[in-house]
């Protein structure tokens, strides 16, 4: 956001706030002679969690970050509705509170909110100074040269991450995150399946509406995996076969390939690895679910498969965020920490079952002890370990040592550290997964 350059204050300036709406002219005028317009850059703190001091803050133009004790973040933008009152009100304070553009705030006196009283104008620190004023605020203006420079550069990417953080976590929490949508063709087969008047026959020319994913479908129940004692040549023969409820698992999983998209070349690149990533988790996952009582092999394939769903808005919101872009760095961090977040948010506006949701939003919480019997986000972990390979930017811990580990049947471990069983189905994993890429 680009700050007007006149620092003068305006009683409409003033009357935006609502602590000054009912001020009529003449008060208004008063306030503004007594009060100095500061100036702040991006990437200062102007207040600091626990202080006592009592100036009400007051937001002009640009955007604050609030950070509370437990690390929960927000943004407030001069000209959202939480702009209009006073900024994190409550003494002590419960926040610190950090520029994220360049800014232009007041400090205000209590007495100064009611009409009539027109204290002396507050004012802030000098560049020359490192310590509060007497209102208590301290502004971490950095010296041109020494320590304090140093301060600023190594702190300076920290701050851009806490920026991305801010923005991203007021996105979602204001729903205003562009989250991707459910494929059209998947939206269609599961509202005819909900349907009461639901058949083989209309479902199948739903999927014929997709020829690709029709010719997927039709593959898919010739394979190994479904055949039976006979060859299908029609999408209506193949859904009979199949069932509706496989049919509409199945119909998602092949839609996803369209979401797992970006016409930046660079992004794109995030995009296929993430692809690809999930394809051989949802592969064994797969294989995992048909060897254990309760789940569904086809719910399993969907876990695996979106499990990083949460990386594909992420990539989006980095489009129009050209230092995420360029370092890459960055992006991994972000994506590592808001992923799963994010993903079993997405996959909730999408009506997914729980149990999916959970997935996504568990992936990589690798010691989360579950319920007694095998999950669905446990199949997700299980089949990241025996990889060797996450999304995640930390280190792997052995699959033996984790909760899921402890659920399985048969626990038998190569001399490589994998699970046994999925050597022997190598063949079932291979299947699966020139299905999900052809």
């Amino acid at each position: 956001m680009e700050l007007q350059e006149d620092n003068s204050l305006t009683p409409d300036q003033l009357r935006k706030f609502k602590p000054f709406s009912e001020f009529d002219h003449d008060n208004l005028m008063r306030v503004c002679a007594a009060l100095e317009v500061h100036v702040e850059s991006p990437r200062k703190r102007i207040v600091e969690i626990g202080s006592t001091d009592p100036m009400e803050l007051f937001l002009l133009e640009g955007k604050l970050g609030l950070e509370a004790r437990d690390g929960k973040k927000s943004v407030i933008t001069s000209d959202s509705e939480s702009a209009e009152l006073p900024i994190a009100k409550m003494r002590p304070r419960m926040y610190n509170i950090i520029t994220l553009s360049e800014v232009k705030y007041l400090l205000v006196e209590p007495t100064l909110l009611k009409p009539g009283n027109a204290p002396a104008p507050i004012t802030s620190l000098s560049p020359e100074q490192n310590t509060p004023t007497s209102d208590g605020y301290q502004v971490d203006i950095l010296s041109d040269g020494g320590a304090y420079q140093v301060e600023e550069l190594e702190q300076a990417e920290e701050y851009q991450i806490d920026e991305i953080y801010f923005s991203i976590g007021s996105d979602l929490k204001n729903d205003k995150l562009p989250l991707p949508s459910l494929p059209d063709v998947a939206v269609r087969i599961h509202s005819l399946i909900e349907s009461e008047s639901a058949n083989a026959e209309t479902i199948a020319n739903a999927v014929n509406s997709d020829p690709a994913i029709a010719a997927k479908l039709l593959k898919t129940a010739n394979s190994p995996l479904y055949r039976g004692t006979s060859t299908f040549e029609s999408t209506q023969a193949a859904i009979v076969r199949l069932g509706l409820g496989t049919t509409r698992q199945l119909v998602t999983t092949f839609a996803m390939r369209s979401v797992f998209q970006s016409d930046n070349p660079l992004l794109n690149e995030h995009m296929n690895h993430i692809w690809k990533h999930s394809i051989d988790v949802a592969s064994i996952a797969y294989v995992l679910a048909r060897v254990t009582r309760g789940l569904n092999p086809e719910q399993a394939l969907l876990a695996g498969l979106l499990h990083d769903v949460g990386d594909i808005a992420i990539i989006a919101y980095a489009e129009n965020h050209p230092y995420m872009l360029a370092n890459e760095d960055t992006l991994a961090t972000v994506m590592d920490t808001m992923r799963s977040e994010i993903g079993s948010m997405i996959l909730r506006k999408w009506e997914f079952p729980n149990e999916l949701c959970e997935a996504a939003e568990l992936a990589e919480e690798w010691m989360h002890p579950g319920n007694i019997n095998l999950e669905y986000a446990d199949l997700v972990i299980l089949a990241q370990l025996h990889l060797g390979e996450s999304d995640s930017i930390e280190e792997l811990p052995p699959i033996h040592s984790v909760p899921a580990f402890s659920k399985l049947k048969n626990q038998a471990l190569t001399e490589d550290g994998q699970l046994a069983i999925l050597d022997e189905a190598e063949d079932q994993i291979s299947e699966i997964k020139q299905l999900l890429t052809a």
